[in-house]
């Protein structure tokens, strides 16, 4: 039975004939830029028909699928542009929205014939494509809507006996459209003691649905209080890997840490008008999740200060500025107005005191950026701030200067006569710093 007629009997199912299907769909990767099939154009000039009527744009639509005869054809239909959103409601729309879930639908049953299968050279090809096409923000949308029907599927090859296609499949997963609690019990089994590549792609997975949702939270119709209330059950996977004992998933596990607290931020910096329905309670919810998160974070974020590996030690001091941001933005702009970091702040300051003796200049650097964020609060650490004005790096004195400002009443005794010392400093962008501070500290 030819390929064609098989796809015909229905866009769920593919019958029959499976080997020939696949024989149609030229899963190497050369075949992602070859032009589309001629039924695929009549797709798309059916799409671009607006004089139609709903029942006439379903017939057109569902003549051309039926013509469609690989799989690589069905990605290349869903991949046009001319779909119609379905938030439009008019019946083209819902029409197109239809018709394009069917092919998904179709697409998907695809790829779930080979992630099940027993040919593991297909398996690997299709997961290469995958990954290749689903890169980048334009990545298919199409191909990632399959994906997350066939997400079960992807978690077992995740966890599997062939760790390359493990890693593939977990790449996948961070890009695909699922919940971020089924994202969690599909990763979890896939921290294995044996494979860290697997583990780094699991911290790599979570820091792409995190910079997903942060970009999803931009939009018109967003509402990141509910992406972020789904992202708390991340943190469960964060807290492993954040003490893995491969350096390079430690630090991957931060970048994902990092990628969270920025969506926390745009939570809790969003003055935006609720959506229509949607009281203060709602704005107060989002922040209580923002403040939650801000919170665990924090906490695994402390326990990196002090890594062995400098970059770690960096990229937490990172994480930890962005949370400080978080920290203030919820004190000034909620209704509670309480401090998700009072029980650790005192810890941190100990810490960052720390870092400022840190024999890597990223360290420190980094740790007075956090301090001049806390302002006066961060008075306990004047000593070390005092000690940093000398530092051999000319960033460093340029920062130990403006945390002083920051400080204000709160800087320690003898500040203003060692910036005033700064004033004769070799690198001009600290003299230009010594000279501002000290006109500010007149005032």
């Amino acid at each position: 039975m030819a390929p064609s007629v098989l796809l015909k009997k229905g866009y769920g199912r593919l019958g029959r004939g499976w080997a020939a299907l696949v024989a149609g769909w030229s899963l190497a990767l050369p075949a992602l830029g070859q032009a589309p099939a001629e039924p695929v154009d009549q797709i798309r000039a059916a799409l671009k028909a607006y004089d139609q009527t709903p029942a006439e744009r379903e017939k057109a639509l569902r003549t051309q699928a039926e013509r469609l005869v690989s799989l690589q054809e069905v990605r290349q239909a869903l991949e046009l542009v001319e779909w119609h959103s379905p938030e439009s409601g008019s019946g083209l729309a819902r029409v197109d929205a239809q018709v394009r879930a069917e092919l998904v639908d179709r697409l998907a049953e695809g790829y779930r014939k080979v992630l099940a299968g027993s040919d593991k050279a297909l398996k690997g090809r299709l997961l290469e494509t995958l990954t290749d096409c689903t890169k980048g923000r334009s990545g298919g949308r199409g191909v990632l809507d399959a994906c997350s029907l066939v997400a079960a599927e992807l978690g077992t090859v995740a966890r599997g006996n062939e760790p390359e296609q493990g890693v593939m499949a977990i790449e996948l997963l961070g890009r695909v459209p699922v919940p971020a609690s089924a994202l969690v019990g599909l990763l979890e089994p896939c921290l294995l003691p044996d494979s860290p590549l697997r583990r780094l792609a699991v911290a790599d997975a979570l820091g792409e649905m995190a910079r997903r949702e942060t970009q999803a939270a931009s939009g018109q119709q967003a509402n990141p209080g509910r992406s972020l209330e789904q992202l708390l059950t991340v943190t469960k996977l964060l807290g492993r890997l954040t003490v893995d004992d491969q350096v390079r998933v430690r630090r991957a596990s931060l970048d994902a840490t990092l990628n969270l607290a920025q969506l926390a931020h745009a939570v809790a910096t969003d003055r935006s008008p609720l959506p229509a329905g949607e009281g203060e309670q709602a704005r107060d919810l989002a922040t209580g999740n923002a403040s939650r998160l801000t919170t665990t974070l924090a906490g695994k974020v402390l326990v990196c200060l002090r890594d062995p590996d400098a970059e770690t030690r960096r990229k937490a001091q990172g994480c930890l500025a962005e949370l400080l941001r978080v920290r203030a933005s919820l004190m000034e702009n909620t209704r509670a107005g309480t401090d998700p970091m009072a029980a650790m702040l005192r810890p941190c300051l100990g810490t960052l005191g720390e870092a400022l003796r840190d024999p890597e200049v990223r360290v420190r650097r980094a740790a007075l950026e956090c301090l001049e964020i806390l302002a006066e609060e961060s008075a306990p650490c004047g000593s070390a701030v005092l000690e940093t004005l000398v530092d051999p790096d000319a960033f460093a004195r340029w920062g130990a200067i403006r945390v002083l400002v920051a400080q204000g009443k709160a800087a320690p005794e003898g500040a203003r006569e060692q910036i005033q010392a700064r004033v004769e400093d070799k690198d001009a962008d600290v003299r230009a710093a010594a000279e501002g501070a000290l006109r500010r500290l007149r005032k």
